[in-house]
């Protein structure tokens, strides 16, 4: 077939009278061995595969769509595109196998150079270092770090800030319910109070029928005190007209009473001198007693005057003492 253009149609890549075309690659990067297949359809979207083949023969899908195939490969090769291998592959074709064998950054080094990418280079170094501060290492931690570490605690924040918000609608909604339970409740209360108003108005015209109950029995039972103290009264009058009907049949002995006063007098007399001689008889009684006591004292005193031998002699008895 003639050379495509840049971006050949699928009619351009296809044989005369064939309808599909198929191409397989094997190449190697490495150590590490790869197979790309791709299939060129003429009424069917195109179709493209990416493997690692494995020692063992297994291999391993890395891409199953034309796009994913084709940045897979440019991955691979250092982000080397169609273009780049086009325009180097006239200057190093003598090294190419030690282009091969290179590691991926350095091969992309060299590539740049047959380029004139050294600024690319340049470039690649300070976006690396840049990723580096970016990213930080195991002991500095980069911006990226610091700012994962913020958004998780805006993260955590805003968890908090939802539950919070979570918690105050259902507050809200509680609070709501609750206005309208004390609605209910108010509307209860006021039926509740009423009733307990009247309930206490009932109970206290119920203690005052008990109270009026009460004073009537106490006055009853005052009626009927009274009235047996008025029969007794009429009883107390009828004895004492009785006494005084008696009284004047006795109302000459006027005389008698001034001889029974008098005699009365006569009888408080005798009394009088009754008591005056109980008296009379215990001061006798007393005396009596203290003269026979000091009788006593004079003859223990007259003993040793008894014993002299002067008064013994002379036959002299001496006269007791006077008292």
């Amino acid at each position: 077939m003639i050379r495509p253009s840049q971006k050949p149609s699928n009619e351009e890549i296809l044989s005369y009278g064939t309808v599909e075309a198929q191409v397989k690659l094997e190449f190697a990067i490495g150590d590490l061995r790869y197979r790309v297949v791709r299939e060129v359809h003429k009424t069917r979207p195109n179709r493209a595969q990416l493997y690692e083949l494995g020692g063992d023969g297994r291999q391993n899908t890395l891409a199953t769509t034309v796009n994913d195939t084709t940045s897979e490969i440019e991955r691979l090769l250092g982000g080397i595109t169609y273009n780049e291998i086009v325009a180097s592959s006239v200057v190093a074709q003598k090294d190419l196998e030690r282009l091969i064998k290179q590691r991926l950054d350095d091969r992309r080094k060299v590539v740049n150079v047959f380029l004139n990418l050294d600024s690319f280079n340049r470039v690649q170094d300070q976006f690396d270092a840049e990723r580096a501060r970016i990213e930080g290492t195991t002991r500095n931690p980069g911006q990226l770090t610091v700012e994962r570490e913020r958004l998780q605690s805006l993260q955590d924040q805003l968890k908090r800030y939802r539950e919070a918000e979570t918690q105050l609608s259902t507050l809200a909604e509680r609070i709501q319910k609750l206005k309208l339970e004390l609605v209910d409740l108010e509307k209860k209360f006021a039926a509740t109070d009423f009733l307990h108003k009247t309930l206490k108005q009932y109970d206290d015209a119920s203690k005052l029928q008990q109270s009026l109950r009460q004073e009537i029995q106490d006055k009853s039972r005052l009626a009927e005190t009274l009235q047996r103290q008025l029969a007794g009264i009429s009883a107390q009058r009828e004895e004492l007209e009785n006494a005084q009907s008696e009284i004047n049949q006795f109302s000459g002995l006027s005389e008698i009473e001034s001889q029974l006063t008098q005699a009365s007098s006569m009888l408080e007399e005798f009394q009088s001198a009754e008591i005056r001689r109980v008296q009379l008889e215990e001061s006798k009684d007393n005396l009596s007693a203290k003269i026979v006591e000091k009788t006593r004292k004079l003859q223990f005193l007259e003993i040793p005057k008894r014993s002299s031998p002067s008064r013994e002699g002379s036959g002299h008895i001496s006269s007791p003492p006077r008292r």
